[in-house]
């Protein structure tokens, strides 16, 4: 079986994950010992050594695919910036995930709270937690896991690239990973709960709702729009049965629906920082809800493009255009 027919295994031990793992491109790779997630621009990825791979049982290879869908479910690749120990920071998330994970799908050298003879921590804690912990501790276990860390060598995965494929990204994008990241996670959660209601863990739910929050209105856009009811309004033909056609007995009887349009511009010059562009979508986001018919213009130092707000289908993860200077008059 190859690394796909294993991921789709998975949708049968863990549905949500297996959902995840769907969507994420897998290869064999000698560059790494073990396995290791990365990022590829704004998407994941996954690697595995074919030669560690195929030395693993059927529920192990089940268990250590899970294991990188589970870094990426609870995105420890972007905030590994926040921690100076890069070492600790790595055995600290493999024991907060590895504890998901069946116990007969562990593999070899897989990381838990109590693996460390001298250093031994309780069950489902964060990640923050280990790793406080065990920067606070004295364990000798613990100094060699890092020196022979800090030497290249994977304890349980690898984990070599998880700073070098973010080299060159700013908080800005990093963002935006995390939103589209968020995005993916609720449209295979949705995927799941349809066929195993309930099986979407409460912690990754927490990760998508706090990210995904719904942001309140900072106008009353409803009453603002109606304001412009005597000259923004569109008319479309309809027909209906309910009414009697008055010219033509038995046919469907012509009508005026009247429908709001709206053209938004919206600056996108290097001055704007993606966060505040973000603020700017959400808000448009509820003009959409109010019914009527948004049309996004996108400029800086000229038009950079015209779309359908309504025809965008990912609203969480808009991909920008601009990004120069500012000249409204162009």
């Amino acid at each position: 079986m190859n690394l796909n027919d294993f991921g789709e295994k998975l949708l049968y031990e863990s549905p949500f994950y297996g959902h995840v793992c769907i969507g994420v491109p897998k290869s064999f790779s000698t560059d790494i010992e073990t396995a290791c997630a990365r990022l590829d621009g704004l998407n994941y990825s996954l690697h595995f050594n074919k030669d560690y791979f195929d030395s693993l049982n059927d529920k192990q290879k089940i268990g250590l695919i899970e294991h990188e869908i589970l870094h990426i479910a609870n995105m420890h690749l972007l905030y590994i910036r926040n921690y100076k120990d890069r070492e600790i920071y790595n055995i600290a998330c493999d024991m907060s995930i590895n504890q998901y994970i069946k116990p007969e799908n562990l593999f070899p050298r897989a990381f838990l709270p109590d693996s460390i003879d001298d250093c031994k921590m309780p069950y489902w804690q964060g990640v923050d937690y280990y790793y406080k912990r065990l920067c606070e501790s004295k364990s000798e276990a613990l100094a060699q896991f890092k020196d022979y860390m800090k030497n290249g060598g994977a304890v349980s995965c690898s984990h070599n690239y998880w700073e070098e494929s973010q080299e060159g990204l700013d908080e800005n994008i990093i963002e935006l990973i995390k939103i589209d990241t968020a995005q993916k996670l609720k449209e295979a959660s949705d995927a799941a709960e349809s066929k195993v209601p309930g099986c979407t863990p409460g912690d990754i739910r927490s990760i998508i709702d706090s990210i995904l929050k719904k942001v309140p209105q900072v106008l009353n856009w409803k009453a603002l729009v109606n304001q412009f009811n005597s000259f923004s309004d569109k008319s479309k033909v309809n027909f209906s049965r309910n009414k009697l056609n008055k010219r033509f007995p038995g046919f469907e009887a012509p009508y005026l629906r009247l429908k709001r349009s709206l053209l938004v511009g919206i600056d996108v010059s290097g001055s704007m920082t993606r966060p505040f562009l973000k603020q700017i979508y959400q808000q448009i986001n509820h003009i959409s809800n109010t019914g009527v018919e948004v049309t996004i213009c996108e400029w800086d130092a000229g038009i950079k493009s015209t779309y359908d707000y309504k025809k965008i289908k990912n609203k969480t993860s808009i991909a920008y255009t601009g990004g120069g200077g500012t000249d409204p008059t162009e």
